[in-house]
């Protein structure tokens, strides 16, 4: 049980992780074209 609590754990860092990166991706890209369009 305490195993699978720990991967539980690991994953769901991972994954929010994964979406923090794809958010800072996203954010980087909007600033960009914000940044083309001035």
């Amino acid at each position: 049980l305490l195993r699978f609590l720990l991967s539980l754990k690991i994953k769901t860092s991972e994954a929010r992780s994964t979406a923090f990166y794809k958010g800072l991706i996203e954010k980087s890209k909007v600033d960009g074209v914000d940044f083309k369009n001035r």
